[in-house]
């Protein structure tokens, strides 16, 4: 198995876990340059930012399969 592939998946799944953690736990602190007194609808922008961070993810994990072959 390749090495770079190796870290690719585990970076795509690490993303995931942080686009998991936004977007059905509510932990807002992940998301850079968050100011709460900033934000007019947290949950809105937990699922924005949440939902963006697994496309993220599943592309990642796809571009790292993709290498094993």
């Amino acid at each position: 198995m390749s090495e770079h592939a190796i870290t690719t998946i585990t970076a795509g799944v690490f993303v995931g876990i942080l686009g998991v953690l936004i977007k059905y736990v509510g932990v807002m602190d992940l998301i850079a340059g968050y100011d709460p007194e900033k934000v007019a609808d947290e949950e809105s922008l937990a699922d924005f930012i949440g939902t963006n961070a697994l496309y993220v993810a599943v592309l990642t994990v796809c571009v790292g399969v993709l290498e094993l072959r």
